[in-house]
């Protein structure tokens, strides 16, 4: 209703076709075929894929928190294991550590809180443990690293190094022992070493892949491993 048909048009000619269609329909009896280009559709990345790309997958990134109780978990063992081992290579360490300690602070308190120095004996004592202690951190981080990727503070945490922007590759023994002497180094140095390992341990907080400078030194990073 409302349309007419075309009239006097001849059989086999389409009348609503391209006028190049029906002439040749008209002239050569036959009809080509025509057809429509296939349509190619373009899938939008999603934004969570992007995102990921782009920022190198941080979500790897161990926590500050989860660093700063493994580093306390390490730092109680080889304590624990150094003053434990102190007696085997320091003739009477009891009585030359602990028992001057001892006899110090009650002289300071006698005192009435002023300074009074220590004996030379537990000064040198004192100064022996220190660098067992040096030894001891820098042994124990650079063989835990080497062989596993992370010290036992690390494990517990579900915390391990890895190489940079390879979260699932192990350190290895020379990237392991460069980093094991920087953080020994730098937390243990004393003086100008522990203004840096200030600013050092400040970058977990502000760098965009939480890396500390003997991260940059060694090219590693802090990732999330079960």
């Amino acid at each position: 209703v409302g349309t007419s048909a075309p009239s006097m048009a001849p059989p086999g000619v389409n009348p609503w076709g391209p006028a190049g269609a029906q002439t040749q329909v008209a002239r050569g009896g036959f009809r080509p075929v025509q057809r429509s280009a296939p349509v190619v559709q373009q899938v939008p990345q999603p934004l969570a894929v992007a995102s990921s790309v782009a920022t190198g997958a941080s979500s790897v990134l161990a926590s500050i928190w989860r660093r700063f109780v493994a580093t306390a978990v390490d730092w109680v063992l080889v304590a624990v294991v150094v003053f434990v081992a102190a007696p085997v290579f320091i003739s009477d360490f009891q009585h030359r550590y602990w028992g001057a300690i001892w006899a110090w602070s009650e002289a300071t308190t006698a005192a009435g809180g002023q300074s009074v120095p220590m004996s030379d004996d537990l000064v040198h004592v004192g100064e022996l443990l220190m660098y067992v202690l040096i030894g001891a951190t820098l042994l124990y981080n650079a063989l835990a690293l080497g062989v596993w990727s992370r010290t036992l503070g690390q494990r517990l945490l579900g915390i391990a190094v890895a190489p940079v922007d390879k979260p699932a590759a192990k350190v290895g023994w020379n990237r392991g022992i460069a980093r094991a002497l920087a953080w020994t180094l730098l937390s243990q140095g004393g003086g100008l070493f522990l203004i840096v390992n200030a600013f050092s341990g400040s970058m977990a907080l502000w760098h965009p892949k939480r890396q500390t400078v003997p991260d940059l030194l060694a090219r590693t990073q802090v990732v999330r491993r079960r």
